[in-house]
């Protein structure tokens, strides 16, 4: 089949093996291209920009994060290993024949639209740049880009690295490690330190919620799927079960947030006040500058280090398609449901939305909507004008009243079940058969 009847896929992590999935389920002929060798995205711990060390698990259990038409195998602990992840991804994409859509190794350097399709440049390594026209591209080449460094206000001589490229705690033996960012990866990555390092300090510039892995047994996201329920009704509730089953954070010297429970993603670790208590791990203000291994902190407190470790995000970027193209706004592309550029019918995004406990079967939900969108274009001109009005229109909101912090990472953030919800509506709308 001529490319120009075909749509192109990029990415081979979790959200472009959904799409993969959806694609062949509704017969839409596509090609998929994976710059890596490999598959699973940074969920695989030998990809060169992976998230996973030596001693990472998920912090979403395995029953949310599952697709459910391929769930994951019952031996499976409630929190699984990158490595199990791959092995899982591996499977799922075997089960479905995904692998013989992909070219691995072939990176897309270019995307733009023209004449009412898609120009799509990619390089195999061998030196040659090919270009082919294709009727429509779907981008699922996850969140992760260049780090963000904090302002360190002066030169650190010791070990300085980020999150992004934290692999191994045994690498900081014996020494004296300051971990700064307090969100989920920098507690993650303080507490793999702990039994390694001779001294853990963790700075914190706010405060966040703790929530315990389980209550009453079970993994707490499994508990907490509900309907959208206005914050009104449903901030009292999770504030009283944190009260009586979670971390007191400001007992344990933790910063107390200055925000609504909901509105950042709350810390999923009970080993951070457990260390704390323990007398092994210590928190610390914001950095205020730095000088040679001596950190100074907001307040006037200090201390001498021999690793840094920046738990300070990443910024989000597609460099293959100019940013006007997508909507770019801020920090990132401000898209219908997260997913549709306004202005282009068949370019779509996936996996660019986040929310607490999200798991890899929203990822199947948004690929859904992408083909039975693609699906109906095809068969109703009337149902792409009626798509292309309601973008220009009053967009869904999938906040679920929330009012999220205005962070970077925050652009993209919605409440789960009342985005999942909307998906779920215009699914029900597309349904051409």
């Amino acid at each position: 089949m001529p490319t120009e009847d075909k749509y192109a896929l990029i990415g081979a992590g979790p959200s472009g093996l959904a799409v993969a999935r959806n694609l062949q389920r509704h017969a839409i002929a596509f090609d998929a291209f994976e710059a890596w060798s490999d598959l699973g995205g940074r969920t695989n711990p030998a990809h060169p920009m992976t998230t996973a060390h030596r001693g990472s698990h998920t912090i979403v259990s395995r029953e949310t994060l599952q697709f459910a038409d391929y769930p994951m195998p019952a031996d499976f602990p409630d929190f699984p290993s990158h490595a199990r992840l791959l092995a899982y991804l591996d499977d799922f994409a075997r089960h479905f024949g995904l692998r013989e859509f992909y070219r691995f190794g072939t990176r897309v350097t270019r995307v733009e639209p023209h004449d009412g399709s898609w120009r799509v440049s990619v390089d195999s390594g061998d030196g040659r740049v090919q270009t082919a026209s294709y009727r429509g591209v779907i981008i699922a080449a996850g969140r992760r880009g260049p780090p963000n460094w904090p302002a360190l206000n002066g030169a650190f001589d010791g070990t300085l690295v980020h999150a992004n490229d934290y692999r191994d705690a045994r690498a900081f033996a014996d020494q004296r490690v300051l971990v700064i960012g307090g969100a989920n990866r920098g507690c993650e990555v303080a507490v793999d330190l702990v039994p390694h390092a001779a001294s853990v300090d963790l700075s914190m510039r706010r405060g966040y919620y703790f929530v315990p892995s389980y209550l009453f047994g079970r993994p707490v996201d499994t508990l907490t799927r509900r309907r959208a329920i206005l914050p009104g009704l449903m901030r009292p509730v999770d504030a009283r079960v944190l009260k009586w089953f979670g971390a007191d954070a400001q007992r344990f010297g933790l910063p107390r947030p200055d925000y609504a429970i909901h509105e950042l993603p709350p810390v999923v670790n009970a080993q951070v006040p457990h260390y704390i208590g323990h007398g092994t791990l210590k928190v610390r203000p914001d950095v205020e500058s730095v000088e040679g291994r001596r950190v100074a902190f907001v307040g006037g407190d200090a201390g001498e280090y021999d690793a840094i470790v920046c738990a300070t995000g990443s910024r989000l970027e597609y460099p293959f398609i100019d940013a006007e193209v997508l909507n770019w706004q801020g920090a990132a592309p401000r898209l219908y449901l997260h997913i549709v550029p306004p202005g282009h019918d068949n370019l779509f995004v996936v996996g660019l939305a986040t929310g607490e406990a999200m798991g890899w079967q929203v990822k199947h939900e948004q690929a859904e909507f992408v083909a039975r969108s693609i699906r109906a274009q095809h068969a109703s001109p009337e149902f792409t004008a009626a798509l292309r009005a309601r973008m220009l229109g009053n967009w869904p909101d999938v906040s679920g009243g929330y009012r999220f912090v205005p962070q970077p990472r925050m652009a993209c953030h919605v409440d789960t079940q009342a985005y999942r919800n909307a998906l779920a509506s215009h699914v029900a709308e597309m349904n051409v058969g």
